[in-house]
Formats: C-alpha cells, sequence, structure tokens
C-alpha cells in the first residue's frame, strides 16, 4: 500500500504533476494553434478578432517602408507586415488611396485588411465613387491576401511590377464602366516596365466595371478567380504578352467574360464565360498567337466567341458554344483555327466573314449530312454561314466525351463559391508552431520517464 508520505508517495505526487503540466502546456499551445490556423482566414466580424482602424499608410523607396516600423524584416522569409486594419476612406481623408507604396523591393505582406471608400455625387445626381485600395508603383516582391474592399474607384492597382501575388481577396466596387466613376477590380499596368510575374488567383470580384484588367502586362498569370455581375470580366489589352487566363469563372457581366485586344501569346484555358451580356469570350483586333482551349461560353446574349477583325493565327479548341450564335468571325481575320469544338444549339452555329481561317473536327447540332460508313464523321463537309463560307471538312457528329447537351439555366442566380485560404504564415508563426511541436514531444518524453521510474 502506497503512503503520500513515503517514498511511493512522493514518485506519485511527481507524476500527477508532471501530468498536470503537460496537459497545461499541450492545452495552451492547442489555443494558440487555433488563433494562428485562423490568422489566415480573416473575418472582421468576429468577435474574436479586433481589427484595428488605420490612417493611410505611404511609403516611397524602402528606406520610408523601414521607417514604418512594421512587423517583420522585409526579407522573403520575413516580409514586412500590414495585417489585421481597417482602412475607412471619407473625403476628410488626407491620401486618397489606403496604401501607397512606391519603388520598394523589400518584401511585404498585405493581409486580412478591410478598405472601404466613399461616393460623392455630381450636380446631375450621377454617384462617384472615391477612394483606392491597394496602389502599387514600381514595386517588386509584395504579397496582397485575404483581403476585403467595398465601394472604391479601384481595389488593386499595379504598375511597373514584378513579382506580385494577389491572392484570396473580395472585392466589391459599382457598375460603372469609366474609370473615373470608378468599379475597376484588380488592374494590372505598365509604367515604363513591364509588369511581370504578376499572379492573381483565387479571388472573388463582384460588381465591378471590369473586374481584371491588364494592360501592357507580361508573364501574368490570372487563374481560379470568380467574377460575377460585373461590367466586363477579364480584360487583356495594350501589348499584353505572354499572360494564361485559367479556371476562371465569369458569368453575369453586362458586356463579356473574357477580352482580349492588340495583344501576343495568351493563352485561354478552361475558363466559363457564361450568361454574359453580349459575348462569352471577344477577341479584338490585331491580336496574333492566342491559344483558347477547353472553354465554356454558353447561354451569352450576342455570340459565344466574337472574333473582330485582324485577329491572326490563333487557334480555339475544345471548347463548348452554345445558346447564342456560336462563332463570329469578321472580315480581315485570317490564319486562324477552329477546331475540335462543340458548337451547338444556337441561333446561328458560324458566322464566317474572314479568309483561310481553318475549320475541322467540330461538332455542329444543325450538320444535316450523313455518316455512310459509322464512323461519327460527316462524309460531306459542314458549310459555315457568313460571307465568306468556309467548310469543315471532318464535322463530327457525337459531342466530346463527358459532355452533354444542357439546358438554359431557369435562374441567373449567382452560385456559389469557396474561397480557397492561401498560405501566408508568417516566420513567426511558423518559429511558434516548431516550438510547440517541441514542447509537445518533451512532454510526453517527461511523462513517459516517471511512469517507467513510478513502475519501478
Amino acid at each position: 500500500m502506497y503512503s503520500f508520505l513515503g517514498v511511493e508517495g512522493v514518485k506519485i505526487r511527481e507524476f500527477i504533476a508532471c501530468t498536470l503540466v503537460g496537459v497545461l502546456i499541450l492545452s495552451s499551445t492547442m489555443n494558440v494553434v487555433v488563433f494562428f490556423q485562423n490568422d489566415t482566414d480573416f473575418d472582421k466580424d468576429d468577435p474574436k478578432i479586433i481589427a484595428i482602424d488605420s490612417a493611410p499608410i505611404r511609403a516611397e523607396y524602402d528606406i520610408e517602408l523601414q521607417a514604418l516600423g512594421l512587423p517583420g524584416l522585409g526579407t522573403e522569409d520575413n516580409p514586412y507586415r500590414i495585417e489585421f486594419l481597417d482602412f475607412n476612406l471619407d473625403n476628410e481623408s488626407t491620401e486618397y488611396k489606403a496604401i501607397y507604396l512606391y519603388n520598394t523591393s523589400a518584401h511585404v505582406l498585405i493581409q486580412n485588411c478591410s478598405f472601404s471608400g466613399w461616393i460623392e455625387y455630381e450636380a446631375s445626381g450621377y454617384p462617384i465613387v472615391k477612394g483606392g485600395g491597394v496602389y502599387l508603383w514600381n514595386v517588386q516582391n509584395c504579397v496582397i491576401a485575404n483581403n476585403s474592399f467595398s465601394q472604391l474607384s479601384y481595389g488593386i492597382w499595379m504598375m511597373g511590377e514584378k513579382n506580385i501575388k494577389v491572392i484570396s481577396n473580395t472585392i466589391e466596387g459599382t457598375c460603372y464602366w469609366d474609370e473615373e466613376h470608378g468599379g475597376l477590380g484588380v488592374s494590372v499596368q505598365w509604367n515604363q516596365l513591364n509588369s511581370s510575374q504578376v499572379v492573381v488567383e483565387r479571388n472573388s470580384i463582384r460588381n465591378c466595371a471590369l473586374g481584371i484588367d491588364a494592360a501592357q502586362a507580361k508573364d501574368c498569370i490570372f487563374q481560379d478567380n470568380y467574377i460575377f455581375n460585373c461590367s466586363d470580366g477579364i480584360g487583356i489589352r495594350t501589348i499584353s504578352k505572354n499572360v494564361t487566363v485559367l479556371k476562371n469563372i465569369c458569368t453575369n457581366c453586362t458586356r463579356f467574360g473574357i477580352w482580349i485586344a492588340t495583344s501576343n501569346g495568351v493563352i485561354i484555358l478552361n475558363n466559363s464565360c457564361n450568361m454574359n451580356g453580349l459575348f462569352g469570350i471577344w477577341l479584338d483586333k490585331y491580336s496574333t498567337n492566342i491559344t483558347i482551349s477547353f472553354n465554356e461560353a454558353m447561354w451569352n446574349g450576342n455570340t459565344s466567341i466574337w472574333i473582330e477583325p485582324l485577329f491572326l493565327r490563333s487557334s480555339i479548341t475544345l471548347s463548348q458554344l452554345r445558346e447564342a450564335c456560336g462563332i463570329w468571325v469578321d472580315d480581315e481575320s485570317s490564319g486562324n483555327t477552329i477546331t475540335w469544338n462543340d458548337i451547338a444549339q444556337n441561333k446561328n452555329n458560324a458566322f464566317n466573314d474572314g479568309t483561310g481561317n481553318i475549320y475541322d473536327f467540330n461538332y455542329w447540332s444543325d450538320y444535316e449530312g450523313v455518316d455512310e460508313n459509322g464512323d461519327d464523321i460527316g462524309d460531306i463537309p459542314y458549310q459555315t454561314g457568313g460571307y465568306v463560307s468556309e467548310e469543315d471538312i471532318h464535322p463530327r457528329l457525337v459531342l466530346l466525351d463527358g459532355w452533354d447537351s444542357k439546358d438554359n439555366p431557369s435562374t441567373t442566380n449567382e452560385t456559389s463559391t469557396t474561397t480557397t485560404t492561401t498560405n501566408t504564415t508568417s516566420p513567426d508563426q511558423q518559429m511558434v508552431f516548431i516550438a510547440i511541436g517541441i514542447g509537445s514531444v518533451s512532454c510526453i518524453i517527461v511523462m513517459i520517464l516517471f511512469y517507467r521510474r513510478f513502475k519501478e
């Protein structure tokens, strides 16, 4: 029988004390883990999170950025952090932009902040949105993640950047078209250096004049963004080059889902451009070497894909074009290949006014030819409509695998999306996680040692 006054009692008390300490350490570390897990999934309405009202932040060159006294060191592993702040601009604000960075190269992370502007009215009663969110001019090495932007003339504006990531933000503005009256979501622009290595992904952009705008942009990726109820979805223009537009949803926009103009080497891949007012994809003048594959363009008001004059040497493949005018090729557009698409249930499946364009292996729902040898390829060519009729010499008689004929949706309500949280864990948080792991393992080892001593 053990006695609390004897040696055995001492062992019991040591074991119980160690166990309680271990439990307390593990409990407290779990609370820390929960806090930092939520750190990049910011909800400013969460009562556990306190966002601090902030005046606008401005820094020109790295020396001013360092003088702001932000947490972090400005390195890739430990960037300067602007986080958990509310920027509420009004007509008395000293700065038009909430965050303005100019000519900086230090690494900066802007996360979990909220931005809002204000509305003024012209004498005619026309509303003008005032205030800008994040403005970067010739900035390198910046990540903008998990922020919310509302009622601003623009959410994020960049000019002449390099190595910028815009990830998992929510941007809501207005539907006014012209820049004076605001409503730009994300704008990638140019001043004297081509914008390069810009990634814009997993953002939700709604009720803006233009969701994503790229002008003279180079080596950019726009991926997995959800753009709803804007005037225009994604615009790539003004000598942009090597831009990839991948797996975006552009829907319920007033004019178009995706617009390409005067650009080269753009890849439009696996996007959904449905239920827009005019065009699903609008291919404007003076563009070359554009690759368009695996896209949906359905139930748009005018045309699924509209090709303007002088759109040259590009390809449109493996896409679904339905329930509008399927494809419209204007005059002076030549050298384009339109192959392996499903073009079905349109008022006019194809209108061709260009020359030297190649149609092949497309499915045409209005094809009236026969298939005597049963190879699912029509025996006579399909004739496109238009002033310059072209032939598809291998018209397919079956849809591509896995693509069924879809009914027109009975409602145009906004579809739900899930925003994936990006990993923007700071080095301080990483050190906490390492300490938690070491502490937990240490507690377990100590408890095992005391248990063995207790058993002796």
